[in-house]
């Protein structure tokens, strides 16, 4: 490894909520995203892949490509939603959990992780091809492991559950303004090159992830995915039940055979307005019913159904011994009956 040492630490960064795959834009200039070549080893198989590293995804990926050529058996599935770039999401899918085994080509390192699978990681990312940076390399004695594979395809993305393992404090900066990030299973490099292309592009493509981590309870409440929570629907019948039994507790015959029911008040409610608000309606519907002369025969509607014995005078002491909620009536009028 060079002797340059960058001053600021190395930064893994950790999001709660998103997993994003790096993005890689082509303009003027080149951004080098951080690729290198590893070996990937599973049920006695085993095959030369590109990755590509990500510190703001929270977990790894697998290709179904890889997982095909390996013929890796999933352990487990999980239910992923992918939140697009822009805010889409899409509907949850569900992904299997592999074990997979990496290795730096050199040997020296190995380290088993577990990946969820992707039918494909992203697009095709760039290598390395600019014989300068290549040649600043060489002088440097760093050993690129990306420069040896013809693969422009990302069989793998590593995020930050396994990326914390595998930094190395060492970093230095090329001529060109990239950086080298040394890791265990080999140098990476990332950045974007100083000097400018003179290749004509026209149009900036940008390759971008985001995999949102839904709860556990969230996924339960979706009725597509055909899960309940046990806790919960236990709690709903409870409640259900409590209902039931508070409606045949206050349930009563009054002596002319009809029921008298109490309202299903709340556990802990606050308290209800008092009758100020309703009574300010009433006023304004008599001022109503007055202005188009409507009010003798609005009167008479409610004498009507007093003395049909629809409605009642709720009597003093039972406004004032009993909770009691105003509502206000709202009359509606047709001309045409």
């Amino acid at each position: 490894m060079c002797s340059k040492k960058l001053d600021k630490h190395l930064s893994v960064k950790n999001s709660p909520s998103t997993i994003s795959l790096s993005n890689q834009c082509s303009r003027d200039r080149t951004v080098y995203l951080q690729t290198l070549c590893v070996i990937a080893r599973g049920r006695g198989r085993e095959r030369r892949i590109r990755i590509i590293l990500d510190s703001a995804s929270q977990y790894s990926h697998v290709s179904e490509r890889l997982i095909a050529h390996l013929g890796l058996i999933p352990h487990r599935y999980e239910n992923v939603i992918h939140s697009l770039f822009g805010g889409t999401q899409t509907k949850p899918k569900k992904h299997g959990v592999y074990s997979i085994e990496l290795t730096a080509l050199n040997g020296d390192y190995s380290c088993c992780l577990e990946v969820l699978s992707e039918e494909k990681i992203c697009d095709s990312v760039p290598k390395i091809t600019d014989e300068q940076i290549l040649n600043n390399l060489r002088e440097l004695n760093i050993e690129f492991s990306d420069s040896f594979s013809e693969d422009l395809e990302i069989d793998l993305l590593v995020g930050s559950n396994v990326l914390g393992r595998i930094l190395m404090k060492k970093c230095c900066e090329l001529d060109s303004g990239l950086s080298v990030v040394e890791t265990k299973l080999g140098n990476t490099v990332i950045g974007m090159q100083d000097d400018v292309c003179h290749i004509d592009r026209n149009v900036m493509t940008t390759l971008s992830m985001y995999v949102r981590n839904f709860k556990l309870t969230d996924l339960w409440s979706l009725e597509s995915l055909g899960i309940s929570n046990p806790t919960l629907e236990e709690s709903k019948q409870n409640s259900y039940e409590d209902a039931l039994d508070d409606f045949q507790q206050k349930l009563t015959i009054l002596p002319n055979g009809r029921y008298e029911l109490q309202l299903p008040w709340k556990h802990d409610p606050v308290n209800l307005p008092d009758k100020g608000l309703t009574w300010a309606r009433h006023e304004k519907v008599i001022k109503m019913a007055e202005s188009n002369g409507f009010l003798r025969e609005y009167q008479k509607v409610f004498e009507d159904w007093e003395n049909l014995g629809i409605i009642e005078i709720v009597p003093e002491e039972e406004v004032k011994a009993v909770k009691c909620h105003y509502l206000a009536h709202r009359p509606v009028i047709k001309l045409q009956k």
